[in-house]
């Protein structure tokens, strides 16, 4: 599937003549501009912080500055799962080269 994306032009005008086509996007889908290795790298970092931050919130029990700092990279598990399905996909799209 391709959506049309038309251009405005001044005025709030749309133009039709200028219109070009752009493939469809899907989150679902691996990008190849993509660098997948990089992204997986990152989350996986930061994946890594939640459970120290958590240990040291049960660990240091007295010092405040810790507290509820691991809730804040809790997110990236989800992305980083995202990620190397995305990077399995983009590698299963490669020619192998043997």
């Amino acid at each position: 599937k391709t959506l049309r994306c038309f251009k405005m032009v001044k005025g709030g005008k749309v133009n039709h003549q200028s219109s070009e086509e752009v493939t469809s996007f899907s989150i679902l889908r691996p990008d190849p501009s993509i660098n997948y290795n990089f992204i997986l790298v990152a989350y996986g970092v930061f994946c890594c912080l939640s459970p120290i931050f958590y240990v040291l919130e049960r660990v240091l029990d007295s010092v405040n500055t810790v507290e509820g700092l691991w809730i804040i990279f809790a997110p990236f598990f989800p992305c980083f799962f995202w990620c190397l399905l995305m990077k399995t996909k983009a590698d299963n799209k490669k020619p192998k080269m043997e």
